[in-house]
């Protein structure tokens, strides 16, 4: 029994060990990622603030891209016995972290194109050692398999984060186009302020705008504002409201305008699949709410909430419309059948004495106006 137990707490050391070894080298994956997609979304602002010429910032580029293909054979090689895997990792992880460092507190041109040379030399160790890690550290078939996928998907979430936070350096805007590019959307324009937008959208008809409610020069509520003058222009574009935090006046009054609208908060943009179809949802008509929106609406009702009538599963239910979501989707997220989900939706509206319909938008419009008198 002893021997039994001594086993068992060394498995469990082991597996352990393992999902901490894991957990480091997909984090150096996600950094080399990082690296690469955030500075080229932040670099043309970047040699703009510091004065460099249209070949300097070519340089910056190709600093990187020059050394990282040069040394990655040699990155790619058996490392010497006296190094070892590990510490080879370890040494071109340190050198990526420094150069990275000086590059971001560079403030001239040759400063930031040696340390992106010095990154490339990092990132070009870094990468085919901490694969070989991964080969050699898990046994061969499914856990060697699981380890490789989530080193490759820490890698691509890399690319896509680096999109956001470049975005962040320059502005959510170039970061948000660059994000769409990538996923398939044309983008026909970019706007700094309302009159910009409103510009922009009266001249390309888009089927889709993303509007910050706060744009300048106040910040407060052009944006909004914008949208409003557009649902009433162009009534069959969607849009797409993005704020930092849940405001709920601004969220229900254009929500009530019409179809194609959607509410969501920012850090939701970091979740790319969601948000892609998040804009998708929008484009064919949908309606979208944020599920921040949905519980301070919930949370803010009075106290002889008609709600109250309603069970916890219908409540769920009913959160779950007031984001847009059809009968199959709530049934999806709730591993239900799509049956139980109309039951529920049936049960909700008796309860509430609310019109049943089968049209998506108008049950999203029937709940936001029902939560909007809490």
């Amino acid at each position: 029994m002893e021997i039994r137990h001594a086993l068992h707490r060394g498995r469990t050391a082991r597996a352990g060990s393992k999902g901490a070894a894991l957990a480091v080298l997909a984090t150096a994956q996600l950094v080399i990622g990082l690296d690469y997609s955030i500075v080229n979304v932040a670099l043309p602002d970047i040699g703009r603030s510091l004065g460099f010429t249209d070949g300097t910032v070519q340089w910056v580029i190709s600093a990187k891209t020059m050394t990282f293909g040069g040394f990655l054979l040699l990155g790619g090689r058996e490392p010497p016995d006296l190094l070892g895997r590990r510490r080879m990792s370890m040494a071109a992880l340190s050198l990526f972290g420094l150069a990275s460092l000086a590059g971001g507190l560079a403030q001239h041109a040759g400063l930031l194109i040696a340390a992106r040379a010095a990154q490339g030399i990092g990132g070009a160790v870094l990468f085919p050692s901490t694969l070989s890690l991964v080969n050699t550290t898990y046994e061969e078939g499914r856990e060697r398999n699981r380890a490789i996928a989530v080193w490759g998907s820490a890698g691509a979430g890399g690319l896509s984060l680096g999109v956001l936070a470049g975005g962040v350096l320059t502005g959510l805007r170039e970061g948000l186009a660059s994000l769409l590019e990538r996923s398939g959307f044309e983008v026909v324009g970019q706007a700094g302020d309302a009159a910009g937008l409103l510009a922009l959208a009266r001249e390309h008809h888009p089927e889709l705008l993303i509007v910050d409610i706060r744009m300048p020069p106040t910040y407060s509520t052009e944006g909004l504002e914008a949208a409003r003058v557009i649902r009433g222009e162009l009534p069959e574009a969607g849009i797409l409201l993005l704020s930092a935090h849940v405001v709920v006046e601004h969220a229900t009054e254009l929500l009530a305008g019409g179809r194609g609208v959607g509410y969501v908060l920012k850090r939701r943009v970091t979740d790319v699949d969601e948000f892609v179809d998040t804009l998708e949802r929008i484009s064919r008509g949908g309606s979208v709410v944020d599920p921040a929106l949905v519980q301070e609406l919930v949370a803010a009702r009075r106290r002889d909430d008609p709600l109250a009538v309603l069970t916890a599963r219908e409540r769920e239910v009913l959160g779950l419309m007031a984001e847009g979501r059809s009968n199959a989707g709530i049934a999806r997220r709730l591993w239900v059948t799509e049956g139980t989900v109309e039951k529920h939706v049936r049960s909700i509206m008796a309860k509430l004495a609310l019109p049943e319909t089968d049209d998506d938008h108008r049950r999203v419009l029937t709940v936001i106006a029902y939560l909007e008198t809490r």
